[in-house]
């Protein structure tokens, strides 16, 4: 994936009634999976997406930051546009 500027994101996200950059960013992966599906044959309008999530608390400090395996994953289903 080419890199993005995240100035360009947040123009996107400000035409779009303020959406965030995770909402552009989510709308560009959906495009960009419904037209690799499409071109493989796939035609799903949907597409499940496992997203992982931090259990652990936000440290206050340098020191109290952990490096551990304490996460768990959020599942979710993604509409595919074109």
């Amino acid at each position: 994936m080419k890199p993005f500027d995240i100035r360009v994101l947040k123009k996107i996200g400000q035409h779009f009634n303020k959406a965030s950059i995770n909402d552009v960013v989510l709308g560009l992966i959906s495009v960009a999976m419904k037209e690799y599906m499409s071109k493989k044959g796939d035609a799903s309008k949907t597409m499940n997406m496992l997203i992982p999530y931090s259990l652990r608390e936000i440290p206050k400090t340098a020191k109290e930051h952990k490096l551990c395996n304490d996460f768990s994953v959020l599942c979710f289903t993604l509409g595919l546009c074109e």
